[in-house]
């Protein structure tokens, strides 16, 4: 079972016509201050805007757009990463390609080439369609690069799966991308939904500081040696998100007990 493909244009079809555009226009502007990688990328040039024609619909699944960029998902896998340097064409297998399971993942194409920089893998990230879940089918992320992908404002690491809703912001090697399916409502982070309003006014964007759990709150000693932030769901997953403030103070209290 696939997702029905739908005819795609910049303004989509849709029951509900002030609705359709409302979503459209949160969708072109959070995409329009998307961060770019440091150095150009491939899919900027091979997807290009400029080279899109708006008169022309596409067939398409959904749609997976950098700020100046649009790549249209038209089979139920897309592979992001960077093809060997030998191998822009798919027609010839790397030199360094010593297995036939080696071999292998040297043919499999890169639909979206975010190379040259070597901080993308050669078959970084897949985006597929599972039509078993969730009840009704779905799309989902699988990491397979080494630095892992950001959905959102999380990091999910090499080997983990998540699955995708219309709006969600990648983030590979520096490059952000959104991907949409069309006919469902546009969920898009509230980071990045303020990003762009605050960017929009020419100021510069300084996300709100989040806050920070009390040391007293966090480090409680009421079993044996182990600290209660061990046991507190809400700071464990705190700390899971890599707080750059709240780890080497974490570290400093724990050793001064």
């Amino acid at each position: 079972m696939s997702p029905p493909p739908v005819l795609k244009n910049e303004q989509e079809d849709s029951e509900d016509e002030s609705e359709t555009v409302s979503n459209s226009d949160l969708v072109d502007s959070v995409i329009s201050y998307l961060q770019v990688a440091k150095e150009p990328v491939v899919a900027t040039t091979e997807y290009s805007n400029e080279k899109a024609q708006p008169e022309n619909k596409v067939s398409a699944y959904a749609k997976i757009a950098g700020r100046d960029w649009t790549y249209f998902v038209v089979d139920q896998a897309v592979n992001i990463g960077r093809p060997p340097d030998n191998n822009k064409d798919g027609n010839m297998l790397s030199a360094s390609a010593s297995s036939p399971i080696a071999d292998m993942k040297e043919m499999l194409p890169v639909h979206i080439d975010l190379g040259p920089s070597k901080i993308v893998s050669r078959h970084h990230a897949s985006i597929f369609y599972d039509a078993d879940y969730p009840d009704g089918g779905g799309w989902h992320v699988r990491v397979n690069g080494r630095n892992g992908v950001k959905v959102n404002t999380n990091l999910l690491k090499r080997g983990g799966t998540q699955q995708l809703k219309s709006g969600d912001i990648l983030e590979i090697a520096g490059t952000q991308m959104m991907f949409v399916t069309p006919g469902d409502k546009v969920m898009v982070d509230p980071y990045f939904v303020e990003r762009a309003k605050v960017l929009a006014t020419g100021e510069e964007f300084n996300p709100v500081q989040h806050s920070h759990p009390e040391p007293a709150q966090r480090l409680n000693y009421t079993s044996g040696n182990l600290p209660a932030y061990w046991f507190n769901r809400e700071y464990s997953m705190h700390l899971w998100t890599g707080c750059s403030m709240c780890l080497p103070e974490l570290h400093n209290e724990y050793k001064a007990r």
